[in-house]
């Protein structure tokens, strides 16, 4: 948020000359890369401009978090999406590019900025297709670790309310809503006209496929473990380039997050981590925190040739019908590795 409130200012005042772009893409990729050469890296100032997108620290001891983002090409032609991934999978490689060029492709939303060309093929923003993409992220996460149970998915919403009636055709249609703005005959207003079209498209695709996973929770053992945050008023009308309103997104946001469902939610996906972070420093999956401690009571007056005999029999007992979430830690059998 940070990050965005100080390159935005400058992002969002710079206009682009190129057709069906309202801002220059000259800017946002120098701010990009500057967040690149600033991010966190084990050395302060150790990453590049142009560093890969590919991350070999990946599957090592201390190293990165797999991570994938969605470009899909400007045409949508077969209406697939590209994953551009920092890792490899029995499905696919890391996407051949550097990780400004990830963040550009990611953010040229029309008609906010124009697509980038990587490796001589266009791509763009892949929300107007996949502004939720749950379906996406358990595909990667079957092809990483197989049929092994997810722990834990979170889906983080773009806001609710009064954008979604002009993607589903609430008695007003784009027709006429565009003829009322080309009225006034200005190149903002055709902006914010396509600007609304397009949020209403991606609000709309993201709450279809929230629904999709809701319906199919019993059936892809997902009952507890799916979890939605998302503001339910008041975000619908701010758009990516009004940055002045950090404020507000930052207050609705608090506001939410203060309600009964707000609490519910963040405390559910909290003992969740919780739980996997002791499986993490112990080396085991344990059902509870209490569960952990008699654990760490029984080791600290056995040898470790006892703990070694004695604990895994018991183990193999009370985790019985217990799944470790396999999508945050890798493991062999009930240990973490």
């Amino acid at each position: 948020m940070m990050i965005y409130q100080k390159m935005a200012a400058e992002v969002f005042s710079e206009f682009s000359e190129k057709p069906g772009a309202m801002f220059s893409h000259a800017k946002l990729e120098e701010h990009i890369k500057d967040a690149v050469t600033n991010a966190p890296a084990p050395k302060k100032k150790s990453l590049r401009p142009d560093e890969a997108l590919e991350d070999p620290s990946i599957g090592k001891y201390g190293g990165g978090a797999r991570t994938f983002v969605i470009a899909i090409h400007p045409e949508e032609v077969g209406v697939l999406v590209t994953p551009m991934r920092t890792y490899n999978t029995t499905k696919g490689s890391a996407f051949k590019a550097t990780i400004w060029e990830a963040g550009r492709a990611t953010s040229a939303s029309p008609p906010y900025f124009a697509p980038i060309k990587i490796n001589d093929v266009l791509y763009r923003d892949g929300t107007a297709i996949a502004s939720n993409p749950v379906e996406e992220a358990k595909d990667e996460a079957f092809e990483i670790w197989g049929s092994r149970p997810i722990g834990c998915l979170v889906s983080i919403g773009l806001g609710l309310k009064a954008a979604l009636p002009l993607e589903e055709g609430d008695n007003m249609k784009a027709s006429t809503m565009t003829e009322q703005f080309l009225e006034k005959d200005t190149e903002k207003t055709l902006f914010e006209i396509e600007a609304k079209k397009y949020c209403a498209k991606c609000l709309g695709i993201s709450e279809s496929a929230h629904r999709w996973v809701v319906a199919g929770l019993k059936r892809e053992s997902l009952v507890g473990k799916y979890f939605r945050l998302n503001v339910p008023v008041g975000m619908e009308n701010i758009g990516l380039e009004d940055w002045e309103k950090i404020s507000l997104i930052r207050a609705l946001t608090s506001d939410y997050m203060d309600t009964v469902e707000g609490k519910l939610l963040r405390n559910h996906v909290s003992q969740i981590l919780a739980k996997a972070y002791l499986a993490q420093r112990s080396g085991y999956w344990f059902n509870d925190t209490v569960e952990y401690l008699w654990w760490k009571m029984k080791t600290m007056v056995r040898t470790p040739q006892q703990h070694k005999i004695d604990y895994p029999q018991r183990l193999n007992k009370s985790i019985a019908g217990t799944a470790a979430p396999d999508v945050v830690f890798g493991r062999s059998d009930h240990k973490v590795e």
